[in-house]
């Protein structure tokens, strides 16, 4: 849980939950499926400083950082 001022200056509490994304590949001209990327997990080990978050569920998911994504990509491309 993660405490904020929302745009109306009062105290919000979000449930901020860790995820994991499945990376798929596709070309940019033809939309044409090119590979897998795996998945990239997204631990929400500490609250972001900046947040955004729906407002019926109260809750934000993690998002991977860009190491992993550049990893990922990496792998995919050698």
């Amino acid at each position: 849980k993660c405490q904020y001022k929302s745009s109306d200056d009062k105290q919000v509490t979000v449930d901020y939950v860790s995820s994991r994304y499945t990376l798929t590949f596709y070309a940019a001209k033809t939309g044409e499926k090119i590979g897998e990327g795996g998945r990239i997990n997204a631990p929400a080990v500490r609250c972001p400083s900046f947040i955004s978050y729906n407002k019926e569920t109260m809750k934000s998911y993690a998002q991977p950082d860009s190491g992993a994504i550049e990893l990922a990509l990496d792998k995919f491309t050698s």
